[in-house]
């Protein structure tokens, strides 16, 4: 589940953007790194990120033909600052591009980005509800195993060693074509978390050892995925950690195990 928000042009079209004039107008704010390829008279799709931040969050927008309006979706997963960056996010570009938003998990209003609040409470408490709630069904379910965000699992304490499973995803630029990263022999690459370590350090530490870089966005996570042995043969509780990336060319980009790309067949 994610918190959405809408953005609707002022002018009343519901006709979605032309590639070059979205170009034009986010260009000095925003990298449009990636976008449907399909028809460039009218993106159905995007991906953008601020010009000006390395490393930065990356964020998609996506056009609703029924509404005749582009939406953008946060996880509820995700931390608060996390939250209230994509809040600014949708407006910057609502302002940049004339558009006008509107925020369903308040209400059905549709307001002028100068009077959207990024820390509006009511938008801080709607989320924080949809994370209680999610989380009550979780350990309705899962028990022990349920967390109520990414951001409680990544930084927790390790009490007990566990393994990890990288699920790493790009979007190849200016193609509407997912990849998946994995070592050179197929396999994914598998760790471990020690005692007394939290998932993030692990990842700040080994990710720019995949990609070169230490630019990644936490996707999801799934507790105790699998088992996996030690290097003693012992069986540990195993973590896949969803991982999105900005692309890279594995052959010009120094990494410290051989990595190739697989294409995601969707």
């Amino acid at each position: 589940m994610s918190y959405n928000l809408h953005i609707f042009k002022k002018n009343g079209s519901q006709k979605p953007f032309a590639l070059k004039e979205l170009e034009d107008k986010l260009h000095t704010v925003f990298d449009i790194f990636e976008y449907d390829p399909t028809h460039k008279d009218r993106v159905e799709w995007f991906g953008i990120r601020y010009s000006d931040k390395s490393p930065s969050h990356t964020w998609e927008f996506y056009y609703d033909k029924e509404k005749g309006c582009y939406w953008a979706r946060c996880s509820y997963s995700t931390d608060k600052n996390t939250f209230i960056d994509f809040r600014k996010v949708v407006s910057d570009v609502a302002i940049l591009l004339n558009m006008q938003i509107q925020d369903p998990q308040i209400d059905e209003k549709i307001i002028d980005p100068k009077n959207f609040d990024i820390n509006d409470q009511r938008s801080i408490r709607a989320r924080a509800f949809m994370i209680h709630t999610q989380y009550e069904i979780a350990m309705k379910f899962g028990g022990k195993n349920a967390y109520p965000s990414i951001e409680n699992y990544c930084s927790k304490i390790t009490e007990k060693k566990y393994s990890i499973l990288y699920f790493i995803i790009a979007r190849i630029p200016e193609m509407f074509r997912l990849q998946y990263l994995v070592l050179d022999d197929g396999r994914f690459f598998a760790s471990k978390v020690n005692k007394g370590e939290t998932l993030t350090e692990v990842l700040n530490r080994e990710v720019s050892e995949l990609t070169g870089s230490n630019n990644y966005f936490v996707e999801d996570i799934a507790d105790k995925y699998d088992s996996a042995p030690d290097r003693k043969g012992k069986y540990l509780p195993r973590t896949a950690v969803f991982l999105r990336v900005p692309y890279f060319n594995p052959d010009k980009v120094k990494t410290k195990y051989l990595m190739r790309w697989v294409d995601i067949q969707i």
